[in-house]
């Protein structure tokens, strides 16, 4: 059985170890996390727009057919010519219709916008994540080996004595400086 205070030390040392590599994970996770959710903002801009566009045909055909009827109750009532206030007034429908068929497509696309915004901002948050992971896992690795440190002080691998006699060498694999076999 060892000393107490050296098992304590690689008690700690372990403890951080694990603390480190869960903080890691945890880090990897979140990064795929704010990944999953920017590829579902991603997919609500692309619905956005294509819900807009939709939404603008429907306005536009809409809109045809509304001309297309008042045109034809203004030729039914006969011999009447297209011209002064009939036409501004079928100007103007057609102008509203167009603004309207414009204005859908434009929400949409300011939707999307925002969406795309988000979907970087998730992308950027995971970075974050993956990076203060990997930031709190060196740091419990560093404090492991502090312990380690400590651990090998308290169960006397250092001393306070010099490493070396002076005038000696210290001992690099089979031979020594003070050797004659080199």
């Amino acid at each position: 059985m060892g000393d107490p205070v050296t098992m304590m030390l690689i008690a700690q040392s372990a403890n951080g170890i694990m603390q480190g590599i869960a903080a890691n994970n945890a880090g990897k996770a979140n990064q795929k996390i704010a990944n999953a959710n920017a590829g579902m903002s991603r997919r609500q801009a692309d619905a956005a727009k294509t819900q807009s566009a939709f939404n603008a045909r429907q306005i536009q055909g809409e809109g045809t057919r509304l001309l297309s009827t008042s045109t034809q109750s203004v030729l039914a009532k006969g011999n009447v010519e297209i011209a002064g206030s009939p036409l501004v007034a079928l100007g103007d429908a057609a102008a509203a219709i167009k603004m309207k068929e414009l204005t859908e497509i434009y929400g949409g696309n300011v939707k999307a916008h925002q969406l795309e915004e988000e979907a970087r901002m998730f992308e950027y948050r995971g970075r974050i994540a993956r990076q203060q992971g990997k930031t709190q896992r060196n740091m419990s690795f560093l404090g492991s080996a502090m312990s380690m440190g400590g651990a090998a002080y308290a169960g006397g691998a250092f001393t306070t004595a010099p490493p070396f006699a002076a005038g000696s060498y210290p001992v690099v694999g089979p031979f020594s400086m003070n050797s004659p076999n080199i």
